[in-house]
């Protein structure tokens, strides 16, 4: 029974990831629904990653764990990044110079404080999970709050410039 990934199989992994992301990104450039863009456009990569710890979980028997971490993180700072996407569309305003944006509620920050706390708790929690020798769930959560990371902004930006 094999322990470890080999190196070029992680590589291989990384160049379907990277593969994935730009044929994604292509196959929804000529959508003209903004929505369904970039819902196509961030959950490929999100599918990918369940996809390849399917197959670690078949090469290696880590992938159930694995995918119960990648589904925690998502579950947790998903509503998050929604909430986000919503507050910085109704209330992002981008002013250099001469500012003649209303001023934001008191509440405007607080799903960026939300979405810090819950990263924070979730690393915290991988790596409590890893010392305790789960380590395949606690990189799943790691993993997870990574590309979690990287929906959240990507989806505040989004909602800020729409």
């Amino acid at each position: 029974m094999k322990s470890e990934p080999k190196l070029s199989i992680l590589a291989l992994n990384y160049l379907v990831l990277f593969a994935v992301v730009g044929l994604s990104f292509f196959l929804v450039m000529p959508i003209n629904n903004l929505a369904l863009f970039f819902l196509l456009l961030f959950m490929v990569p999100a599918a990918h990653a369940f996809i390849v710890s399917h197959y670690l979980g078949k090469e290696f028997n880590k992938g159930l764990e694995f995918n119960k971490g990648l589904g925690l993180a998502f579950t947790i700072s998903l509503p998050v990044s929604i909430w986000s996407y919503f507050n910085q569309l109704k209330y992002g305003c981008f002013c250099l110079f001469s500012c003649t944006c209303p001023p934001t509620p008191s509440y405007y920050e607080y799903p960026m404080f939300t979405a810090l706390i819950v990263a924070i708790l979730l690393f915290i929690y991988s790596v409590v999970l890893q010392v305790r020798g789960k380590r395949s769930r606690g990189f799943g959560v790691f993993v997870g709050l990574i590309v979690s990371a990287v929906v959240f902004w990507a989806l505040t930006i989004i909602g800020f410039w729409s």
